[in-house]
Protein backbone atom coordinates (compact mmCIF):
# COMPACT_ATOMS: atom_id res chain seq x y z
CA UNK A 1 0.00 0.00 0.00
CA UNK A 2 1.58 3.51 -1.11
CA UNK A 3 1.66 6.44 1.19
CA UNK A 4 -0.69 7.78 -0.55
CA UNK A 5 -3.39 4.74 0.11
CA UNK A 6 -2.64 4.79 3.66
CA UNK A 7 -2.92 8.32 4.40
CA UNK A 8 -6.45 7.95 2.92
CA UNK A 9 -7.92 4.69 4.54
CA UNK A 10 -6.60 6.55 8.20
CA UNK A 11 -8.51 9.30 7.01
CA UNK A 12 -11.46 7.45 5.52
CA UNK A 13 -11.24 5.30 9.65
CA UNK A 14 -11.01 8.35 11.51
CA UNK A 15 -14.40 8.81 13.57
CA UNK A 16 -16.47 12.38 12.14
CA UNK A 17 -17.04 13.31 15.73
CA UNK A 18 -14.49 12.69 19.04
CA UNK A 19 -16.98 13.48 22.50
CA UNK A 20 -15.56 16.28 24.11
CA UNK A 21 -14.56 15.50 28.05
CA UNK A 22 -15.46 18.32 30.36
CA UNK A 23 -13.44 21.49 30.08
CA UNK A 24 -11.72 20.34 26.59
CA UNK A 25 -12.98 23.78 25.29
CA UNK A 26 -11.28 25.28 27.99
CA UNK A 27 -7.76 23.32 27.00
CA UNK A 28 -8.39 24.32 23.08
CA UNK A 29 -8.64 27.93 23.69
CA UNK A 30 -10.79 30.66 22.92
CA UNK A 31 -13.61 29.39 23.97
CA UNK A 32 -15.83 32.66 24.90
CA UNK A 33 -13.71 34.76 22.70
CA UNK A 34 -17.15 34.98 20.57
CA UNK A 35 -18.68 36.68 23.15
CA UNK A 36 -16.31 39.71 23.99
CA UNK A 37 -17.72 43.05 22.48
CA UNK A 38 -15.26 44.12 19.43
CA UNK A 39 -14.10 40.80 18.45
CA UNK A 40 -13.38 41.09 14.98
CA UNK A 41 -11.18 37.82 13.69
CA UNK A 42 -10.71 34.56 14.76
CA UNK A 43 -7.89 33.15 17.01
CA UNK A 44 -5.25 31.56 15.84
CA UNK A 45 -6.96 28.58 17.96
CA UNK A 46 -10.34 29.38 16.52
CA UNK A 47 -8.81 28.99 12.96
CA UNK A 48 -7.40 25.76 13.99
CA UNK A 49 -10.47 23.94 15.59
CA UNK A 50 -13.51 26.14 14.02
CA UNK A 51 -14.40 26.45 17.74
CA UNK A 52 -15.06 30.28 18.50
CA UNK A 53 -17.47 29.75 22.08
CA UNK A 54 -18.37 27.15 24.07
CA UNK A 55 -21.71 27.07 22.19
CA UNK A 56 -20.81 25.65 19.45
CA UNK A 57 -19.79 22.39 21.63
CA UNK A 58 -23.13 21.86 23.04
CA UNK A 59 -26.49 23.16 23.55
CA UNK A 60 -27.55 25.59 26.86
CA UNK A 61 -27.72 23.70 29.82
CA UNK A 62 -31.29 23.29 31.94
CA UNK A 63 -29.47 23.16 34.82
CA UNK A 64 -30.07 25.40 37.34
CA UNK A 65 -28.53 26.84 40.81
CA UNK A 66 -29.07 25.73 43.93
CA UNK A 67 -27.43 28.38 46.62
CA UNK A 68 -26.40 26.44 50.07
CA UNK A 69 -27.45 27.34 52.91
CA UNK A 70 -24.42 25.83 54.95
CA UNK A 71 -21.23 26.96 53.06
CA UNK A 72 -20.89 30.56 52.83
CA UNK A 73 -18.52 30.51 50.30
CA UNK A 74 -19.62 28.34 47.61
CA UNK A 75 -22.70 27.86 45.58
CA UNK A 76 -24.27 24.35 44.03
CA UNK A 77 -23.63 24.43 40.22
CA UNK A 78 -23.71 21.07 38.26
CA UNK A 79 -20.63 21.09 36.29
CA UNK A 80 -21.47 22.86 32.64
CA UNK A 81 -19.22 25.04 30.47
CA UNK A 82 -22.06 27.76 29.96
CA UNK A 83 -24.41 29.59 31.77
CA UNK A 84 -27.94 30.31 30.67
CA UNK A 85 -28.48 33.95 30.25
CA UNK A 86 -31.20 33.51 33.33
CA UNK A 87 -28.54 32.28 35.53
CA UNK A 88 -26.26 35.11 36.00
CA UNK A 89 -28.12 36.79 38.52
CA UNK A 90 -29.47 33.92 40.49
CA UNK A 91 -25.93 32.52 40.78
CA UNK A 92 -24.59 36.47 41.83
CA UNK A 93 -27.48 36.67 44.00
CA UNK A 94 -26.13 33.15 45.66
CA UNK A 95 -22.78 33.98 45.96
CA UNK A 96 -23.27 37.62 47.41
CA UNK A 97 -25.55 36.64 49.83
CA UNK A 98 -23.42 33.64 51.19
CA UNK A 99 -21.19 36.18 51.78
CA UNK A 100 -23.08 38.68 53.30
CA UNK A 101 -24.41 35.88 56.05
CA UNK A 102 -21.14 35.31 57.44
CA UNK A 103 -21.46 38.39 59.07
CA UNK A 104 -25.63 39.06 58.98
CA UNK A 105 -25.10 41.87 56.98
CA UNK A 106 -28.65 41.33 55.77
CA UNK A 107 -29.81 42.13 59.13
CA UNK A 108 -27.50 44.91 59.55
CA UNK A 109 -28.70 46.60 56.15
CA UNK A 110 -32.44 45.77 57.65
CA UNK A 111 -31.60 47.57 60.86
CA UNK A 112 -30.38 50.63 60.01
CA UNK A 113 -33.76 51.10 57.63
CA UNK A 114 -35.97 51.19 60.45
CA UNK A 115 -39.25 49.20 60.14
CA UNK A 116 -39.27 49.37 56.34
CA UNK A 117 -40.21 45.69 55.26
CA UNK A 118 -37.21 44.99 52.67
CA UNK A 119 -37.07 41.77 50.29
CA UNK A 120 -34.06 39.94 51.19
CA UNK A 121 -32.67 40.15 47.43
CA UNK A 122 -33.06 43.90 47.93
CA UNK A 123 -31.00 44.06 50.66
CA UNK A 124 -27.82 41.89 48.90
CA UNK A 125 -28.58 43.71 45.39
CA UNK A 126 -28.08 47.26 44.40
CA UNK A 127 -28.40 48.83 40.87
CA UNK A 128 -24.49 48.22 40.53
CA UNK A 129 -24.68 44.84 40.72
CA UNK A 130 -27.68 44.31 38.01
CA UNK A 131 -25.23 46.54 35.84
CA UNK A 132 -21.93 44.44 36.75
CA UNK A 133 -24.61 40.87 35.66
CA UNK A 134 -25.36 42.42 32.39
CA UNK A 135 -21.96 43.32 31.75
CA UNK A 136 -20.38 39.84 32.79
CA UNK A 137 -23.08 38.25 30.25
CA UNK A 138 -21.57 40.09 27.77
CA UNK A 139 -17.33 38.84 28.61
CA UNK A 140 -17.64 35.08 30.20
CA UNK A 141 -19.04 32.28 30.18
CA UNK A 142 -16.76 31.15 33.89
CA UNK A 143 -19.63 30.70 36.34
CA UNK A 144 -17.13 30.85 39.26
CA UNK A 145 -15.78 34.21 37.77
CA UNK A 146 -19.40 35.36 38.35
CA UNK A 147 -19.39 33.85 41.56
CA UNK A 148 -15.88 35.47 42.08
CA UNK A 149 -16.78 38.94 41.77
CA UNK A 150 -20.11 38.33 43.65
CA UNK A 151 -18.12 37.77 47.24
CA UNK A 152 -16.11 40.49 46.28
CA UNK A 153 -18.71 43.01 45.70
CA UNK A 154 -20.11 41.92 48.83
CA UNK A 155 -16.66 42.09 50.36
CA UNK A 156 -16.69 45.94 48.89
CA UNK A 157 -19.95 46.96 50.26
CA UNK A 158 -18.95 45.96 54.19
CA UNK A 159 -16.07 47.99 53.93
CA UNK A 160 -13.54 45.25 53.49
CA UNK A 161 -10.48 46.63 51.80
CA UNK A 162 -8.46 43.29 51.69
CA UNK A 163 -9.32 39.60 50.46
CA UNK A 164 -6.76 36.42 50.97
CA UNK A 165 -6.51 33.85 48.26
CA UNK A 166 -7.42 29.98 49.44
CA UNK A 167 -6.26 27.17 47.36
CA UNK A 168 -9.14 24.84 47.40
CA UNK A 169 -7.92 22.22 44.99
CA UNK A 170 -4.69 20.56 44.20
CA UNK A 171 -3.87 22.89 41.38
CA UNK A 172 0.14 23.70 41.51
CA UNK A 173 -0.32 27.39 40.07
CA UNK A 174 -3.29 27.94 42.95
CA UNK A 175 -0.84 26.53 45.24
CA UNK A 176 1.57 29.16 44.10
CA UNK A 177 -1.01 31.77 45.26
CA UNK A 178 -2.18 30.35 48.23
CA UNK A 179 -1.93 33.15 51.06
CA UNK A 180 -1.42 36.03 48.93
CA UNK A 181 -3.64 39.30 49.66
CA UNK A 182 -5.38 41.29 47.03
CA UNK A 183 -6.79 44.27 47.15
CA UNK A 184 -10.71 44.26 47.24
CA UNK A 185 -11.49 46.87 44.53
CA UNK A 186 -8.11 46.17 42.50
CA UNK A 187 -9.44 42.73 41.72
CA UNK A 188 -13.03 43.22 41.12
CA UNK A 189 -11.35 45.62 38.02
CA UNK A 190 -8.90 43.00 37.26
CA UNK A 191 -11.90 40.35 37.05
CA UNK A 192 -14.26 42.71 35.14
CA UNK A 193 -11.54 43.40 32.35
CA UNK A 194 -11.27 39.66 31.65
CA UNK A 195 -8.35 39.00 33.84
CA UNK A 196 -8.39 35.48 35.90
CA UNK A 197 -6.83 35.03 39.48
CA UNK A 198 -4.98 32.46 38.89
CA UNK A 199 -6.94 31.22 35.89
CA UNK A 200 -10.32 30.63 34.35
CA UNK A 201 -12.32 28.28 36.25
CA UNK A 202 -10.48 28.55 39.48
CA UNK A 203 -13.18 26.94 42.62
CA UNK A 204 -10.73 28.29 45.17
CA UNK A 205 -11.90 30.75 47.60
CA UNK A 206 -11.30 34.49 48.95
CA UNK A 207 -11.20 35.07 52.70
CA UNK A 208 -11.96 38.46 53.91
CA UNK A 209 -9.06 39.87 56.03
CA UNK A 210 -9.82 42.89 58.49
CA UNK A 211 -7.54 44.50 60.47
CA UNK A 212 -9.71 45.29 63.53
CA UNK A 213 -7.58 48.07 64.90
CA UNK A 214 -7.98 50.05 61.81
CA UNK A 215 -11.64 48.74 60.49
CA UNK A 216 -14.10 51.51 60.19
CA UNK A 217 -16.99 50.26 58.21
CA UNK A 218 -20.50 49.17 58.27
CA UNK A 219 -19.76 46.25 60.24
CA UNK A 220 -18.14 48.20 63.51
CA UNK A 221 -19.52 46.12 66.27
CA UNK A 222 -20.44 43.35 64.14
CA UNK A 223 -17.05 41.58 64.18
CA UNK A 224 -17.07 39.41 66.43
CA UNK A 225 -18.92 36.97 68.86
CA UNK A 226 -19.00 34.95 71.84
CA UNK A 227 -19.68 30.95 71.88
CA UNK A 228 -22.98 30.30 73.40
CA UNK A 229 -21.02 28.52 76.46
CA UNK A 230 -18.72 31.47 77.07
CA UNK A 231 -15.56 29.36 76.29
CA UNK A 232 -14.42 31.44 73.28
CA UNK A 233 -14.76 35.34 73.64
CA UNK A 234 -14.51 37.90 70.74
CA UNK A 235 -13.75 35.01 68.32
CA UNK A 236 -13.49 37.15 64.61
CA UNK A 237 -17.05 36.50 62.57
CA UNK A 238 -15.22 35.37 59.64
CA UNK A 239 -13.24 32.17 61.27
CA UNK A 240 -15.70 31.70 63.70
CA UNK A 241 -16.65 27.69 62.71
CA UNK A 242 -13.09 26.67 62.13
CA UNK A 243 -11.85 28.74 65.60
CA UNK A 244 -14.69 26.79 67.50
CA UNK A 245 -13.42 22.79 65.94
CA UNK A 246 -9.41 23.83 66.69
CA UNK A 247 -10.51 25.42 70.85
CA UNK A 248 -12.35 21.87 71.03
CA UNK A 249 -9.13 20.24 70.73
CA UNK A 250 -7.58 23.02 73.33
CA UNK A 251 -7.14 22.13 77.10
CA UNK A 252 -7.83 26.10 78.26
CA UNK A 253 -11.07 26.78 80.14
CA UNK A 254 -11.09 30.22 77.59
CA UNK A 255 -10.25 31.76 74.84
CA UNK A 256 -10.30 35.06 73.82
CA UNK A 257 -9.04 37.28 70.95
CA UNK A 258 -8.20 40.38 72.29
CA UNK A 259 -5.93 43.17 70.49
CA UNK A 260 -2.48 42.22 72.16
CA UNK A 261 -0.83 45.64 71.88
CA UNK A 262 -3.15 47.45 73.37
CA UNK A 263 -3.97 44.31 75.62
CA UNK A 264 -0.61 44.23 76.99
CA UNK A 265 -0.20 48.03 77.07
CA UNK A 266 -2.94 48.51 79.61
CA UNK A 267 -3.26 45.66 81.51
CA UNK A 268 -0.54 44.54 84.54
CA UNK A 269 0.88 41.14 82.85
CA UNK A 270 4.60 39.47 83.07
CA UNK A 271 4.93 40.08 79.09
CA UNK A 272 7.02 43.39 79.29
CA UNK A 273 7.95 42.97 75.48
CA UNK A 274 4.41 43.31 73.81
CA UNK A 275 5.72 43.48 70.02
CA UNK A 276 5.52 40.24 68.40
CA UNK A 277 3.31 38.62 70.87
CA UNK A 278 0.36 37.08 69.13
CA UNK A 279 -0.94 34.59 71.84
CA UNK A 280 -0.02 33.72 75.65
CA UNK A 281 -1.61 32.23 78.58
CA UNK A 282 -2.77 33.92 81.53
CA UNK A 283 -3.96 31.28 84.02
CA UNK A 284 -6.23 28.97 82.24
CA UNK A 285 -7.26 31.14 79.44
CA UNK A 286 -5.38 31.74 75.99
CA UNK A 287 -5.06 35.21 74.42
CA UNK A 288 -4.83 35.38 70.98
CA UNK A 289 -4.13 38.48 68.34
CA UNK A 290 -7.23 38.93 66.64
CA UNK A 291 -5.82 41.10 63.78
CA UNK A 292 -3.10 40.40 61.38
CA UNK A 293 0.76 40.80 61.54
CA UNK A 294 1.90 40.54 57.93
CA UNK A 295 0.12 37.99 56.08
CA UNK A 296 -0.63 36.06 59.32
CA UNK A 297 -3.80 36.27 61.13
CA UNK A 298 -6.00 35.13 64.02
CA UNK A 299 -6.62 31.68 62.63
CA UNK A 300 -3.42 31.24 61.65
CA UNK A 301 -1.75 32.12 65.21
CA UNK A 302 -4.46 29.59 66.95
CA UNK A 303 -3.76 26.91 64.58
CA UNK A 304 0.24 27.43 65.56
CA UNK A 305 -0.91 26.95 69.27
CA UNK A 306 -2.54 23.80 68.73
CA UNK A 307 0.42 22.39 66.78
CA UNK A 308 2.71 23.28 69.40
CA UNK A 309 0.02 21.68 72.11
CA UNK A 310 -0.30 18.28 70.03
CA UNK A 311 4.06 17.72 69.90
CA UNK A 312 4.58 15.96 72.33
CA UNK A 313 7.28 16.81 75.48
CA UNK A 314 9.72 14.30 74.77
CA UNK A 315 10.02 11.58 72.00
CA UNK A 316 12.39 8.52 71.17
CA UNK A 317 15.19 9.99 69.21
CA UNK A 318 18.11 8.23 67.55
CA UNK A 319 19.97 10.14 65.48
CA UNK A 320 21.71 8.49 62.44
CA UNK A 321 24.57 8.44 61.04
CA UNK A 322 23.77 11.33 58.26
CA UNK A 323 21.84 13.25 60.38
CA UNK A 324 23.08 16.60 61.20
CA UNK A 325 24.20 17.39 64.84
CA UNK A 326 22.71 20.76 66.58
CA UNK A 327 23.62 22.27 70.01
CA UNK A 328 20.39 24.20 72.40
CA UNK A 329 21.54 25.55 75.16
CA UNK A 330 25.04 23.69 75.43
CA UNK A 331 23.19 20.51 74.55
CA UNK A 332 23.33 18.19 71.35
CA UNK A 333 20.21 18.09 69.63
CA UNK A 334 18.61 17.12 66.04
CA UNK A 335 15.88 18.76 64.21
CA UNK A 336 12.61 17.12 63.31
CA UNK A 337 9.57 18.65 61.73
CA UNK A 338 10.92 22.02 62.48
CA UNK A 339 11.45 20.74 66.40
CA UNK A 340 14.20 20.55 68.10
CA UNK A 341 15.14 17.59 70.38
CA UNK A 342 17.99 16.63 72.95
CA UNK A 343 19.83 13.41 71.44
CA UNK A 344 20.03 11.65 75.22
CA UNK A 345 16.70 12.20 76.73
CA UNK A 346 14.77 12.92 74.14
CA UNK A 347 13.61 16.36 75.55
CA UNK A 348 11.93 18.92 73.15
CA UNK A 349 14.44 21.95 73.87
CA UNK A 350 12.83 24.17 70.85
Amino acid sequence: MTDEAELQKIFDEWPVEEPLLPYDDFFVGGSSDSERPGQGTQSFAEQLTNISSVKDLREPPTEHIIPTNDDRHEFVLDKVELLDPEQYAALFFAAKRAAFNVFGFSAIRSASLGDVPMQEIDLVMDEDDYYTVDYLKTITTDYYKVAHVAVLSAYNDMGIPWVRFCQHDSCALCQAHDGLFYETRALLELLGSEGDVPHPYCECIWSPVIQRERYVGPLTGHLDRDSAEGALLNVPVEFFEEIVKIAGELPYAVIKFVDMVDYLLNETTAVKDSSGVVAFIQGETLLVHNSYVGVHGPLQFLQEVAREKIVPATMDVQATDDEEIYYVGGRSAVKRDGKFWDVETGERLA
